[in-house]
């Protein structure tokens, strides 16, 4: 998980009591779980979720709905309990809350999704960056592409017999020049020598 970093530990609350679930360097799933029901008294139970993938914290009070949420540290959001870091999640919890007519509960829940929505709209802005840069650098891809296909143009473009043309004209002009610097040297070398 967060590629070996670990989980920044620390208090979390179920609304009516907090627990430390920083319990050491070297503490398991099945330790925070534990420390968790401990402190909820037969009020609320932790488990894994019935897929694996995520913590789940469930009332066991048919008339009122609890929420884990962080009091120091992020463990309640980076162990993913009730939704802490799923927006779905939440929205689950608000409507068991709202079913059961637990007004405390959807208080609670709706913070936790206020700092859910800032979280998002952060990773949008960071997206939004990371988009525009994309978008420079494919621009400047685009010119540097054109670029070399005026270059190559220029040069696949030209047509054979003019150049071929053009080539007999320089080549004549060059050797009538030499010809030319030829008989005045011979001239001038002549007048040296007499």
């Amino acid at each position: 998980m967060l590629g070996g970093a670990g989980i920044h530990l620390g208090k979390v609350s179920d609304g009516t009591a907090e627990v430390d679930v920083a319990l050491g360097s070297k503490i398991t799933v099945e330790d925070v779980l534990a420390a968790i029901n401990g402190a909820s008294a037969g009020a609320a139970q932790a488990s894994v979720s019935a897929d694996g993938k995520h913590l789940v914290f469930k009332s066991l009070d048919p008339s009122k709905g609890i929420l884990l949420s962080d009091v120091t540290g992020r463990a309640a959001k980076e162990l993913g309990f009730q939704g802490a870091n799923n927006i779905l999640g939440l929205l689950q919890t608000i409507e068991e809350a709202l079913l059961r007519n637990d007004g405390e509960t959807v208080s609670r829940t709706l913070d936790v999704f206020s700092d859910a929505n800032e979280r998002v709209s952060l990773a949008q802005v960071k997206v939004g960056q990371v988009t525009q840069l994309f978008d420079r650098f494919k621009a400047q891809q685009e010119e540097v592409d054109l670029s070399f296909t005026e270059v190559l143009s220029k040069i696949e473009d030209t047509d054979i017999v003019e150049a071929m043309t053009r080539f007999s004209v320089l080549q004549n002009t060059l050797q009538a020049a030499l010809a030319s610097s030829a008989q005045i040297l011979q001239v001038q070398l002549l007048d040296f020598l007499r």
